[in-house]
């Protein structure tokens, strides 16, 4: 849902420059910066999350505590 959100901010971004009105809407270039550095910010935290999830639970491995031969 989000990157769906982020790709329609950067489309308006373009189609105002593109249409040379990205003056009058200069403005907000900074408040879009920051909403972009968040969510950059939050995809790699759930990433990270999910990476610790699955192996602290050991999914995804074939390692399995009961069938470990030494």
């Amino acid at each position: 849902m989000w990157t769906g959100v982020f790709a329609a901010i950067t489309l308006a971004a373009h189609v105002k420059y593109a249409h040379d009105q990205w003056t009058t809407w200069s403005n907000y270039l900074r408040a879009l910066m920051l909403l972009g550095c968040f969510g950059q910010l939050a995809g790699v935290c759930a990433f990270v999350v999910y990476l610790t999830l699955a192996i602290s639970q050991h999914q995804g491995s074939s390692y399995h505590p009961l069938t470990a031969r030494d």
